[in-house]
């Protein structure tokens, strides 16, 4: 589906991929997993990149490494679960360096684990790896994203990751589109010093160094916007889809009583921009899909602030960990944050003479499915 002003109708995943073609991509290998198998399929449908299906995760994020070694912009897209697999790797990459290629990892977690066996949040990867984090929370971000991650990657020689959920990766919205950057195809001679050892502590050093950079290159983005009302005393924190939950929760609410901080980059944390803004409220609520990745480095950084506000998510229960975001959970949570009287307000729920059970299973043609008929 498309309209006069360029805008097509995609879902998530393929605007991801879409923003992997204007990127330049030329080089793709994934291992399928719901909810990040449809990424490689799309650029399989465009024939503009080499696109190639992986023994698993690892052995893929290894060939991508490679294109990225040889100048090739390269993406590796997986579940959270895929994540797990290729670890190995990516915690000996970080200090590698991808090269001038660049390299960007798509991982689609799953709250509810909908289709895995369980919802990891796979952020703290990238802070075990040191290496930059996006979350884009609509689908012309997932596109739009995609550009800014492989120039980080190029910049400062490092793998970056780009976050997607379930609902972002299989819902769909109007995406503004541009015309796909001609790949590079031709392989350039590999980087000296492609070895960790003997001295990966110079390595790590020089990793810490680039994280820093990045850190002060988000200080400066404009992807963190803040939403802000005079008569705001409370902020509210949250990125990735959750955030569109809360602006919808605020507008149920119908109160001017929220201002609200998105975060895109959410590792290294723009420290200065949440700083500045926490500063000015009363309280700060933090509204995030699974862990409270978010909510944790703010309450270590807030330590040294002379004036702290009053925190409230997942540490003070106001908010429940696990499981997926919605706007009546965003509701749930700022009422109780802020003691706003609660909105009576009917919850539909499923007619069960409509609806049939249909319980999980695996994908039509997913070789796992032999070993449990086995």
């Amino acid at each position: 589906m498309k309209n006069n002003k360029n805008e097509f109708l995609m879902s998530g995943n393929e605007a991801l991929a879409r923003g992997a073609l204007e990127s330049g991509v030329g080089f793709c290998a994934s291992y399928p997993g719901t909810p990040s198998t449809e990424i490689t399929e799309t650029l399989i449908r465009t024939g503009i990149a080499h696109v190639e299906w992986s023994t698993n995760e690892k052995v893929a994020l290894e060939a991508c490494a490679g294109a990225s070694w040889a100048g090739i912009r390269a993406l590796c897209p997986m579940k959270s679960l895929g994540l797990n697999v290729a670890s190995d790797f990516l915690l000996n990459l970080n200090l590698t360096g991808t090269g001038l290629g660049g390299l960007v990892i798509v991982v689609c977690d799953d709250p509810m684990g909908h289709s895995s066996s369980n919802e990891q949040d796979s952020r703290f990867y990238a802070k075990a790896a040191k290496v930059p984090l996006l979350e884009p929370s609509t689908y012309q971000e997932a596109k739009d994203v995609i550009p800014f991650a492989f120039q980080i990657s190029t910049d400062f020689e490092v793998p970056v990751i780009v976050r997607s959920t379930t609902r972002l990766s299989h819902s769909r919205g109007m995406v503004r589109i541009e015309a796909p950057t001609s790949p590079k195809t031709t392989a350039k001679a590999l980087p000296a010093g492609l070895f960790n050892v003997p001295r990966p502590t110079k390595k790590h050093r020089d990793l810490l160094a680039k994280l820093e950079r990045v850190s002060d290159l988000y200080n400066e983005s404009s992807w963190n916007e803040i939403e802000e009302d005079d008569a705001a005393s409370t902020l509210v924190i949250s990125s990735g889809v959750s955030s569109r939950y809360v602006e919808e929760a605020i507008c149920v609410l119908d109160s001017n009583e929220f201002a609200v901080l998105r975060i895109v980059t959410s590792y290294p944390l723009p420290y200065k921009t949440i700083m500045n803004a926490i500063t000015r409220y009363d309280r700060v609520v933090f509204v995030e899909e699974n862990d409270p990745f978010i909510e944790d480095e703010v309450r270590a950084l807030s330590t040294t602030l002379g004036r702290t506000p009053k925190m409230f998510g997942v540490r003070t229960g106001q908010t429940a960990p696990g499981g997926e975001m919605t706007t009546d959970r965003a509701r749930d949570i700022l009422t109780a944050a802020v003691g706003l009287e609660e909105i009576a307000r009917e919850r539909p729920s499923p007619d069960p003479g409509l609806l049939s059970e249909r319980p999980l299973t695996f994908c039509a043609g997913c070789t796992h499915r032999n070993f449990y008929y086995a």
